[in-house]
């Protein structure tokens, strides 16, 4: 919990069909290209457009948010995985828009991602080196 007087809450089970959430973004990132096209169609958005920038989530390991679904919202969001490598969850950090800097900008996934990390780990998940 922050000190902070001011704070950024979303109750947990708040469902949000946003698709430029960091957690939407995530769990998309992790799904076949046919699921994907299933779940944007009869959306207002690019399916090509967000194809893309799926396949830069998987590439970088977590997504971020940067005020898309709420103006006041900055967020970042990277996979949790079972011991099979599935993604079964998505860990999302969260911040007011107004109060990130450049530095947290750089800082924050890499924490986020760590975290995650450590939760896929106590799942069973062993991340393998890949050739």
């Amino acid at each position: 919990s922050s000190p902070k007087l001011v704070k950024h809450i979303t109750p947990v089970g708040t469902r949000i069909y946003r698709t430029h959430s960091a957690s939407t973004q995530v769990l998309l990132a992790e799904q076949q290209e046919s699921i994907v096209r299933r779940f944007f169609d009869g959306t207002d958005g690019d399916t090509a457009e967000a194809l893309l920038r799926l396949e830069k989530v998987r590439d970088r390991g977590y997504a971020v948010n940067d005020g898309e679904t709420s103006p006041e919202e900055w967020s970042v969001s990277a996979p949790i995985r079972d011991y099979d490598g599935r993604c079964v969850a998505a860990l999302l950090l969260s911040v007011p828009h107004s109060r990130v800097t450049n530095a947290m900008r750089d800082d924050l996934p890499r924490r986020t991602v760590r975290a995650a990390h450590r939760i896929s780990h106590r799942l069973g998940y062993i991340e393998t080196e890949e050739a």
